[in-house]
């Protein structure tokens, strides 16, 4: 759960991790329609689409990383959205 409503606590969905050398975060709405993507671990998702605020709801996350040793990782589950 994050919440993101500007007071900069937990106003960011973000992946946190060591020895990773690549990185995709994907975010869905319940639809599969993709809201979000980075390649990079320092950016999060910030609940919003088109710079619109989504509503507050559960949404999809993907993630995949590839270690420093090639090895690669896929991470799925939810995420809820609270304003």
């Amino acid at each position: 759960t994050f919440t993101p409503n500007g007071d900069k606590i937990n106003d960011f969905f973000i992946a946190q991790g060591f020895g990773i050398k690549q990185f995709t975060m994907e975010i869905f709405d319940r639809w599969g329609m993709k809201l979000f993507e980075t390649n990079q671990m320092d950016i999060g998702w910030d609940g919003t689409f088109d710079d619109k605020e989504c509503q507050i709801d559960m949404y999809i996350y993907q993630i995949t990383a590839i270690d420093i040793f090639n090895k690669k990782h896929t991470y799925r589950g939810q995420v809820n959205l609270i304003r």
